[in-house]
Order: C-alpha cells, then sequence, then structure tokens
C-alpha cells in the first residue's frame, strides 16, 4: 500500500491551511489539550505542541509509520515534551482513557483536517 505523506513544514498548504491561524480561531491555548487524527508528520502536531506548551498536551495518530518516525524525531528535536504519537488507524484510535481536562477550561480542543481544498466552498 503507498501510503501519502504530510509533510509537517508544507508551505504550499500553509497558504491555504495554516495551522497558526486556525489555532487562533479555535482559541487554543497554553495548557489546553489538542488531538490530531491522521496526523503524518505533525503539520498540525508540532505547532499545537509549541502552543500549548509544557502544561499541555498533545495526541497524534497516524497509519504510516515513517510519518510518526519523522514527527518524533522533530518533536525530540524541540523538546516537545508533551506531545504522544502513535501508529493507529483512525478507526483503532482512542484517546480518551488519557485525557486529562483542564478544570479551567473544561474543554478539548481537536482538529480533524480536511484535506481537500473544495471542502466548504460554494459551487
Amino acid at each position: 500500500m503507498n501510503k501519502r505523506r504530510f509533510r509537517a513544514d508544507d508551505p504550499e498548504r500553509k497558504t491555504w491551511q495554516d495551522p497558526e491561524e486556525i489555532f487562533t480561531g479555535i482559541g487554543l491555548a497554553a495548557g489546553m489539550t489538542f488531538v490530531d487524527v491522521g496526523c503524518g508528520e505533525g503539520f498540525f502536531a508540532l505547532p499545537a505542541a509549541r502552543r500549548v506548551g509544557p502544561d499541555g498536551k498533545v495526541f497524534a495518530a497516524d497509519i504510516n509509520p515513517d510519518a510518526i518516525a519523522a514527527l518524533w524525531e522533530q518533536a525530540a528535536n524541540e523538546g516537545l515534551s508533551t506531545l504522544s504519537a502513535e501508529v493507529k488507524a483512525a478507526e483503532e484510535t482512542v484517546f480518551w482513557k488519557d485525557v486529562q481536562i483542564s478544570s479551567s477550561s473544561g474543554s478539548i480542543s481537536m482538529i480533524l483536517p480536511i484535506l481537500d481544498r473544495s471542502f466548504g466552498t460554494r459551487r
């Protein structure tokens, strides 16, 4: 099976799907929890880990072991110890047993990336 890889630093993708702009829009902040299913090499997971900081948590999963290895390597290089990444199919992914909901915000932030650029556009 040929698995498509999504690079963590894809500049073309940032022109139409900017993580920082999306995180601002959903209110992702320090200390929060973020879940990225289908994370690839960390296009959302890495900037989310930077944003939630040492008091937050990022859970990431992807079916591609090479992508998860690249994500782990980049997270280690940046010292992002609150990022947890696993090789799993979306339908096998269960994070909730590990998630602690912040008592101050009472929320969990989640993004499920839509890779079809036409999604949500009027025709």
